[in-house]
C-alpha cells in the first residue's frame, strides 16, 4: 500500500492533459520523413489527428486506441468518427481546395518576402 494522497479533480485532469501531450509528441517526430510518399502520409496523419482532437471526435469513437489515450490517434489515417466526405465523381471539390491552397501558399510567400525586405 502506499502513502501517497489522492489526486484532486484539478490534478487529475492536469496528469491527463500532460500524458495526452507526451503521446502526442512520442507518436509525432519534429522531423517529416524525407521520402515524398511518407511525408504525405505524415503530414495526413497529423491533420486527421488534429482535426480529431480539435473536434473531439475521440469521446464516440469506435477505436479502443482512441478512448484510452481520450485524444484521436487516427489509426487509420483518417479519423474512423469524422464526418464522412461526399463522393467528388468530377473533381470539382478537388479543383477548388487546390486552388485555394496555392493562392494561400502564394499569399503566404508573398507576405515572408515582404517582411524579409524591409
Amino acid at each position: 500500500m502506499t502513502n501517497r494522497k489522492p489526486l484532486s479533480r484539478r490534478e487529475r485532469a492536469a496528469y491527463r492533459m500532460e500524458r495526452i501531450a507526451a503521446r502526442a509528441r512520442a507518436a509525432a517526430p519534429e522531423q517529416p520523413p524525407d521520402d515524398v510518399d511518407e511525408m504525405r502520409y505524415w503530414l495526413a496523419r497529423r491533420i486527421a489527428v488534429f482535426i480529431g482532437n480539435r473536434k473531439q471526435y475521440w469521446r464516440g469513437c469506435a477505436e479502443p486506441c482512441c478512448r484510452r489515450a481520450r485524444a484521436c490517434i487516427a489509426p487509420r489515417i483518417a479519423c474512423s468518427n469524422g464526418p464522412k466526405q461526399k463522393p467528388d465523381p468530377d473533381g470539382r471539390r478537388w479543383a477548388r481546395t487546390s486552388a485555394h491552397i496555392q493562392r494561400t501558399l502564394r499569399h503566404a510567400a508573398e507576405q515572408r518576402a515582404a517582411q524579409e525586405g524591409r
